[in-house]
């Protein structure tokens, strides 16, 4: 679906204006089901917020993905 207004964040909440292409392998996005997320696309803010770092623990948020593919 086109919106005039932009694009819709993976993470759900928003419109962007743009959307980058994100998985479970470069990004902390899972599925509602806590599972790794395959495939999602999200805004500037939330891709470079959850993008995987060397300084990532088992504490670092992750984002729960509302439009993506297991």
């Amino acid at each position: 679906m086109i919106f005039p207004e932009g694009w819709e964040c993976g993470i759900g909440t928003h419109l962007a204006g743009a959307v980058f292409h994100a998985d479970a392998t470069t990004h902390r996005i899972v599925t509602r089901n806590d599972e790794p997320c395959g495939s999602a696309w999200l805004c500037v803010r939330h891709w470079s917020q959850y993008a995987r770092t060397d300084d990532d623990t088992d504490d670092s948020p992750e984002a729960e993905i509302r439009f993506g593919r297991p």
